[in-house]
């Protein structure tokens, strides 16, 4: 009997059944925006710190507070998105509406943090980097979670699914990777003489908007939702957080994701600062992440 809600699915439907096949055209047109999305959201999380402190000459701890609380507005801004998103009703679907509108705040949201006016300063700087990394983080929101829901309703099946997020790890890993490349050419850039890093970053920064926006316009008319997922929303965010918190297992993995969280970012934070102020060689910074 199916669960209230849920449409019911018989025999083999959740083994390999050829109902429930994902074509290579759709996987790809699923994995392909994690490019840019591994790009933008590495090079924001490791580089922006050093960027805004040793180019933008922004104090470290008003820096910190910035980063800070756009963790704190994620814890927010998920399970609102995602309740956003399963109560959408546009003719495109409830997830590909959130995946296209999402590339407007993202490109404008990335732009702005390495393209702050050239004479802007003190509190009103302060004021543009939270605005933009705030809103940067709140865009990528949109798109990771109307995404990575989209990917489990394209089939029922396991294998089926784990191949769509298997390739998906493989362009975000590949955007990953481009993003230590422009951190190399911007740390060079810093300390080449006549160096231009706010120009050098406000290109890369143009080149990583324009990919993604293709890259998130291409999944979004290229896939396509299952009707049978739709109006499949129960309950409000806050009903779902009591139903999740309320189960022990689900406690522990989010309060382990959260110390994990916690600890990498601060060794990321400081992995340029030490490369640079301890090591004396701040070009070889991109490449301690290379393992990871």
């Amino acid at each position: 009997m199916a669960a209230q809600g849920y449409p019911a699915i018989h025999g083999n439907a959740l083994m390999s059944g050829s109902a429930d096949k994902v074509s290579w055209s759709t996987t790809l047109a699923f994995g392909a925006p994690a490019i840019g999305a591994g790009y933008m959201y590495l090079i924001l999380s490791l580089y922006v710190m050093k960027f805004s402190t040793d180019v933008l000459l922004i104090a470290p701890a008003v820096m910190g507070a910035i980063f800070s609380l756009s963790r704190i507005w994620d814890a927010i801004s998920d399970p609102l998105a995602g309740y956003l998103s399963d109560r959408t009703t546009f003719r495109l679907g409830r997830r590909r509406t959130w995946i296209l509108l999402s590339c407007i705040p993202i490109s404008l949201g990335f732009y702005a943090v390495f393209a702050p006016p050239m004479d802007m300063q003190g509190s009103d700087l302060t004021l543009w980097m939270t605005i933009s990394i705030v809103g940067f983080y709140s865009a990528m929101t949109l798109f990771f979670v109307p995404h990575m829901a989209l990917g489990a309703e394209l089939s029922t099946d396991y294998h089926e699914r784990s191949r769509l997020f298997g390739v998906r790890h493989i362009f975000y890993t590949l955007g990953s990777i481009l993003s230590l490349a422009a951190m190399y050419l911007l740390i060079n850039e810093e300390f080449a003489p006549g160096g231009d890093v706010r120009s050098l970053a406000r290109e890369l920064a143009v080149v990583a908007v324009a990919i993604m926006t293709v890259l998130v316009i291409y999944a979004a008319v290229a896939l396509r939702e299952r009707p049978e997922f739709q109006n499949r929303q129960q309950g409000g965010p806050i009903q779902a957080f009591r139903d999740i918190w309320g189960n022990p297992h689900a406690r522990l993995l989010i309060t382990v994701t959260f110390i994990e969280n916690v600890g990498s970012a601060a060794i990321a934070a400081l992995t340029l600062y030490v490369a640079q102020y301890v090591v004396g060689a701040p070009a070889l910074a991109p490449l301690t992440f290379l393992p990871t």
